[in-house]
């Protein structure tokens, strides 16, 4: 086996090999001083970088399948998560009144279904006043707002239509019972799961970057899922309208929790209570 060579190896009188011997650009470094500079370069290089251990595990295998350049936003935010974050109990109660107050209000009877399976005005116009108020929300679509929620609702497996009715689920009868029961139903649920892989990955990257304080990043996550292969042709970003359709899921729950103030941008990315989900949703917490 052959052995390395150092500069104390080579001719003494090779001019380069004495400016290598006096220019050694560690000799004047600390210990401290050059993990310094490692930590440095792992911030600079996120290939190089480790993940968290506690990331859900197939997150962490999808973040190791995107290239460098576009993982390097998805493990800045993954190392930003703060797992000490915690919505007081008012700000928890306040986030989830809108879904408490529909859920009691379904009760064990539920609540008829109009011809064409809406909801009837009444029930309409009482839902939307328990709603928090979004942007200009005198042009808005009441009918459309009503049945985004519903579909939030249902796909989180609170509630389901049974003939002409809307009742409530098992689920959504426990969720019902308070605002820590109703957390944990949603966590069970898991948002991120519920469709097909393309949903779940977007869905998942998409958290990690609220989690991490970064906020929905549309450009970043339409790069992660070209390099994921999730677009055709097979490397080209996917449309705009595909990647809000991917993570519909996540935006209409935090859009309830927590409404965004323009049309744009679905959620406020700064509330407690929808970071503290997406990190307990991203660390597999419930």
């Amino acid at each position: 086996m052959s052995e390395q060579l150092t500069a104390a190896d080579l001719p003494r009188e090779d001019p380069v090999v004495d400016d290598l011997r006096v220019a050694d650009p560690l000799a004047a470094l600390s210990d401290d001083d050059v993990q310094a500079v490692i930590e440095q370069l792992e911030v600079a290089l996120p290939g190089s970088a480790e993940l968290p251990d506690d990331l859900r595990p197939e997150l962490a295998a999808l973040i190791d399948l995107i290239p460098a350049g576009p993982r390097a936003v998805f493990v800045a935010a993954a190392a930003r998560i703060d797992r000490t974050l915690c919505p007081t109990p008012e700000e928890l109660a306040d986030g989830l009144a809108p879904v408490l107050w529909f859920l009691g209000h379904c009760g064990s009877d539920g609540l008829p279904l109009a011809t064409g399976g809406g909801l009837d005005p009444v029930e309409i116009a009482a839902l939307v006043a328990h709603l928090p108020v979004l942007w200009n929300s005198a042009d808005e679509d009441l009918q459309l707002r009503v049945r985004q929620f519903r579909e939030v609702l249902r796909d989180l497996g609170l509630i389901r239509r049974h003939r002409d009715r809307l009742v409530l689920t098992t689920a959504g009868a426990t969720a019902a019972a308070g605002p820590e029961q109703l957390r944990t139903a949603v966590l069970t649920a898991d948002p991120a799961g519920l469709g097909g892989r393309a949903v779940a990955d977007a869905s998942l990257l998409h958290l990690l970057l609220v989690a991490g304080g970064h906020g929905p990043d549309p450009t970043a996550l339409a790069a992660g899922l070209a390099a994921l292969e999730w677009a055709q042709p097979v490397g080209a970003a996917p449309a705009p309208d595909t990647v809000r359709s991917l993570v519909r899921n996540v935006d209409g729950l935090f859009a309830i929790i927590a409404p965004g103030r323009r049309r744009s941008v679905p959620f406020d990315p700064r509330s407690a209570l929808v970071r503290s989900l997406a990190t307990d949703l991203v660390l597999g917490r419930v």
